[in-house]
């Protein structure tokens, strides 16, 4: 996969910051077709390595110093992890059209 540029990214992670309010919003299931999409890709990259990243920096918010030590790994192997994780993500958001 190629080198990911800066507004794909941007893109990426502002879906997975505003995925959690948005589902605190679907009182009247508005939403469920962006959720469906957001979690469909996110099952697909589940197994990945360091999957665990995902939910604790775009969801609960943590540093990058925290989620390095909730996965007893190197600060410089988060930013690695979040990297990889994100370019799976590129692929499967694209796919449902999400970017």
């Amino acid at each position: 996969m190629s080198k990911m540029n800066k507004e794909v990214l941007r893109k990426i992670e502002n879906i997975l910051f505003s995925y959690k309010k948005y589902k605190k919003l679907n009182k009247n299931n508005e939403y469920n077709d962006f959720l469906s999409k957001v979690e469909t890709s996110l099952e697909m990259i589940k197994e990945c390595k360091n999957y665990e990243y995902i939910p604790l920096k775009y969801f609960r918010k943590m540093s990058y110093e925290e989620i390095s030590e909730k996965l007893n790994i190197d600060v410089r192997n988060v930013y690695c992890a979040r990297r990889n994780l994100l370019k799976q993500l590129e692929f499967h958001f694209s796919i449902q059209d999400l970017i």
